[in-house]
């Protein structure tokens, strides 16, 4: 389990995993299909919130907070679309998110301040890669380099590809990532961007990009926009 550093119990909570080898992997795959079942109705909506809760992922609670954020603020420069109502349920979700932040602060500030400490695994992931990332800057080091110097992986995706495509790899990637917003925020929605930009803050912490969520996500917006489109005959 990485050097004891995964949690199986928060307190004395268990935390949920179903088939995932980690609470965190649940996590960001519930995080990142949650989009598409969220029309489906409120006893929908409360599983997936049921579920995030229930793993107890630090990186989820991150990544969902900030997402929150950057919605709360697109929305504000456009308040003459927004209802008192919404509005209002809207600050009673930041207040909620923020409860939870400010329960779990000294955790995720300990882990922030103390990660040599706390996290050593992650900690030596990175301090590790450094040499190697100015050695491959801008084509990196080839594929599943990193394995040379440190067994566990890096748990960041951004530095993993950092580390075995360079500048390159990271900044083709974040562009195709991102070439999928306007298909997202078309075919999902506001929801939709925020679970998005919740699942790739995620990634700092982890870099199981074969968690089929992201792409499933990517692929169901991308399947609807096209489904939008009426066929015209004549053309191929």
């Amino acid at each position: 389990n990485h050097g004891g550093n995964v949690g199986t119990f928060a307190g004395f909570l268990p935390r949920m995993r179903s088939l995932f080898n980690e609470p965190s992997h649940l996590a960001l795959y519930v995080v990142s299909v949650a989009p598409i079942v969220w029309s489906y109705g409120y006893i929908a909506r409360l599983l997936i919130v049921y579920i995030l809760i229930a793993t107890f992922s630090t990186s989820m609670i991150i990544g969902v907070t900030l997402s929150y954020v950057f919605v709360i603020l697109y929305k504000t420069l456009n308040l003459r679309r927004i209802r008192i109502s919404k509005l209002i349920c809207y600050v009673v979700i930041f207040c909620a998110l923020s409860a939870v932040v400010i329960f779990y602060f000294n955790i995720i500030f300990d882990k922030a301040i103390n990660i040599s400490e706390r996290d050593v695994v992650r900690y030596n992931a990175l301090i590790k890669s450094i040499p190697y990332i100015w050695e491959g800057l801008f084509l990196g080091n080839g594929p599943a380099f990193y394995y040379t110097y440190y067994e566990y992986g890096l748990f960041n995706w951004y530095l993993q590809l950092l580390i075995e495509s360079g500048l390159l790899g990271v900044s083709s990637m974040l562009f195709f990532l991102f070439s999928h917003y306007r298909n997202i925020r078309r075919s999902l929605g506001v929801v939709g961007i925020f679970f998005f930009i919740a699942a790739l803050i995620q990634y700092i912490g982890m870099n199981h990009y074969y968690i089929p969520g992201i792409w499933v996500l990517m692929a169901y917006s991308k399947c609807a926009m096209i489904m939008s489109h009426p066929i015209q005959r004549g053309r191929p």
